[in-house]
């Protein structure tokens, strides 16, 4: 289903779980599945892309343990059926 704020924030939609972290200095990183990344690197409105093949969590987790932020916003449905992370 496509998520209408992903226009906004990525300027295209994506197939698998992702996320799109966007920091106060200015950082834009994606961490989306592998088959989503050439589609994200043609946009071009994010400068790195992380790729992953099995999971989002350890990839997501490692991107986030590096940008180390003191606050985080996060935008979720709570229509969308519950997915373990």
């Amino acid at each position: 289903m496509h998520d209408p704020s992903l226009d906004l924030v990525v300027g295209t939609n994506v197939t698998w779980p992702s996320a799109f972290l966007l920091t106060r200095h200015g950082d834009r990183i994606a961490v989306v599945g592998s088959l989503d990344k050439a589609n994200i690197e043609m946009h071009g409105n994010y400068r790195e892309v992380c790729p992953y093949v099995e999971g989002v969590s350890e990839d997501l987790r490692r991107v986030v343990a590096r940008v180390a932020p003191r606050r985080i916003a996060i935008d979720f449905s709570t229509s969308d059926p519950p997915r373990t992370a």
